[in-house]
């Protein structure tokens, strides 16, 4: 583009200096009428000289609005390409820091949302909560003895099924649903416009899927399973941390019972009421 403006400045500066030479030529033309007619000793012949001064004249004027012609058409030519270079370099620029929002928005890994993301998402999630009444679910799970795998495979088998986890567990969520790595081996997931029970039937899902599937390295299965926190919105939660403290507290709790378990907002309602069972 620097490029382009550069020839276009070339060249209005060349279009100055012809337009000189052109008032030149026209000057010198018209003076050599007026010195034909000093010299001209008849008046058919003054008439002759004047009629064929003023035709180079006219051949001047007429090349001259050629040029021009030319020039304009040129102009609007280059002006055109201009304008596409700048909006080409506009729109490079859009996609660039597109992709540069959406790097910074990614865990690097697994390419689903980091940490700093799902925070943003969450807050926004909770104001519309408190002004509209809109019910959500966060999930959280964490990988059973996943330093034994990194431990036993190494570190690219765990990041293998790091990244294995979240494309199975992307691929059953819905596009509303915000998905992301929280740190290490920890995941979490809000689900939009989700109470308790419906969140229940989705958490159980993820962590069959997960026990279900197939982490192969190096021809080798690797076992995984999942321990799973979810809980539901609550008045009481004026701020994310005491969500996020609830369902982390759930997700620790499933391993302390043995791991591979979904414990919920209802659990905790049965531990509080131990007259009450599962059932209920």
């Amino acid at each position: 583009m620097e490029e382009q403006i550069l020839v276009n400045f070339s060249f209005s500066h060349q279009s100055l200096e012809e337009d000189i030479k052109f008032h030149q030529k026209l000057e010198d033309e018209i003076g050599q009428v007026g010195r034909s007619i000093e010299e001209s000793k008849s008046f058919d012949e003054i008439k002759s000289l004047i009629i064929s001064e003023l035709a180079k004249i006219n051949i001047t004027l007429e090349n001259k609005r050629m040029e021009y012609a030319s020039r304009i058409e040129k102009s609007d030519k280059e002006k055109e390409k201009l304008q596409e270079d700048f909006e080409s370099m506009i729109n490079n620029v859009i996609e660039q820091n597109k992709t540069l929002i959406e790097q910074n928005q990614k865990d690097s890994l697994t390419g689903i949302y980091n940490r700093a993301t799902f925070e943003e998402f969450i807050n926004i999630e909770l104001q519309r909560y408190h002004r509209y009444k809109d019910t959500f679910s966060i999930i959280m799970f964490d990988i059973d003895y996943f330093k034994n795998v990194n431990d036993e495979y190494g570190h690219a088998a765990g990041d293998k099924v790091l990244k294995g986890i979240a494309k199975c567990i992307r691929g059953v969520l819905r596009k509303t649903d915000i998905f992301a790595r929280y740190g290490g081996e920890e995941f979490i997931i809000l689900l939009h416009q989700t109470g308790l029970d419906k969140g229940l039937k989705v958490a159980q899902k993820l962590r069959e899927i997960v026990q279900n599937t197939e982490f192969i390295y190096e021809n080798v299965r690797v076992p995984v399973t999942v321990s799973v926190g979810i809980t539901e919105v609550m008045p009481s939660d004026k701020e994310y941390k005491s969500i996020f403290n609830r369902v982390d507290k759930y997700m620790y709790r499933g391993k302390e019972r043995g791991r591979n378990l979904v414990i919920s907002d209802l659990d905790a309602h049965i531990q509080k009421n131990p007259g009450l069972h599962p059932g209920i």
